[in-house]
């Protein structure tokens, strides 16, 4: 089976016999279970990546940015700033 987003699907699989094993010289049994995805969580420290910018003031409006915040175990958060 395959599970990627969060939440479960019930786990399943097929079999094809294709004559390269003799099926009579195997016993096969199923065990199926559930497959499970559960949202991470994030590390209360974080590193915050910014990139320092010196602009020369131009008259126009400018979006003060984005930046991105990455926890110790790699979880990574998007941050969007404005100007106050």
């Amino acid at each position: 089976g395959s599970q990627t987003d969060v939440g479960k699907s019930d786990n399943t699989y097929s079999l094809t016999w294709d004559g390269t094993a003799k099926e009579s010289n195997y016993t096969v049994t199923e065990t199926l279970g559930e497959l499970e995805v559960t949202k991470g969580k994030i590390n209360e420290y974080v590193t915050l990546k910014t990139q320092d910018v010196e602009k020369t003031y131009d008259g126009e409006a400018h979006k003060a940015g984005t930046a991105t915040a990455e926890d110790t175990n790699g979880n990574e958060l998007k941050i969007e700033y404005q100007k106050a």
